[in-house]
C-alpha cells in the first residue's frame, strides 16, 4: 500500500518539475524578449545537428510545435503521451516549443510586457541611489551628491 501511495505522489512531483520547466521557459522568453531567439535555443536543446540546424530554420520547428498539440484530440494519443513522459524529468523539447507558442499568441506574454516593461532600456527611469534624482544614465557620477553611479 505505501508504494501504491508513494508512487502516486513520485508521478506528482515529476509532473510539477516538468511544469516548472515551462515556467523556467516562459521567464527565458521574458528575459530575452524575442521568440525566435527561444524556439532556437529549444531546438539546440533538442540536440539538432549543427549542420543539420543551420539548414532548418525555426519556421519547420514552429510547424512541428503546432502540430504537435494536434495529437491531443484522440483520447489513446494522450493516454500514450502521458506514459511515456510520466517518469521524465524535462518535457520534450518539441512539448516546450508548444507551450511557449500557444503562450505568446494567448496575448499573455504581450500583457506581462506592457504591464512591467519598457519599449527600450532608454524608456527606463534610472535615479540615484543615494539622493534620488533623475539621471540620464550616461553620467559616470551624480551631479547633485557626486555619488559614483552604475552603467549601462
Amino acid at each position: 500500500m505505501g508504494s501504491l501511495l508513494s508512487s502516486g505522489l513520485e508521478y506528482s512531483l515529476m509532473y510539477w518539475y516538468r511544469m516548472s520547466e515551462l515556467t523556467a521557459d516562459r521567464a527565458g522568453l521574458l528575459a530575452c524578449q524575442d521568440e525566435k531567439v527561444v524556439l532556437s535555443a529549444l531546438m539546440k536543446m533538442g540536440g539538432v545537428p549543427k549542420s543539420f540546424y543551420d539548414k532548418m530554420n525555426t519556421e519547420d520547428f514552429i510547424k512541428q510545435a503546432k502540430e504537435f498539440n494536434g495529437f491531443d484530440y484522440d483520447s489513446m494519443d494522450k493516454v500514450d503521451k502521458i506514459l511515456l513522459i510520466a517518469t521524465q524529468t524535462h518535457p520534450w523539447t518539441v512539448m516546450r516549443a508548444s507551450e511557449i507558442i500557444k503562450w505568446f499568441e494567448s496575448g499573455k506574454y504581450q500583457e506581462i510586457i506592457e504591464l512591467h516593461g519598457k519599449d527600450s532600456i532608454e524608456e527606463l527611469e534610472i535615479l540615484c541611489t543615494k539622493c534620488g534624482r533623475k539621471l540620464k544614465g550616461t553620467e559616470t557620477f551624480c551631479g547633485v551628491c557626486e555619488e559614483k553611479v552604475w552603467k549601462r
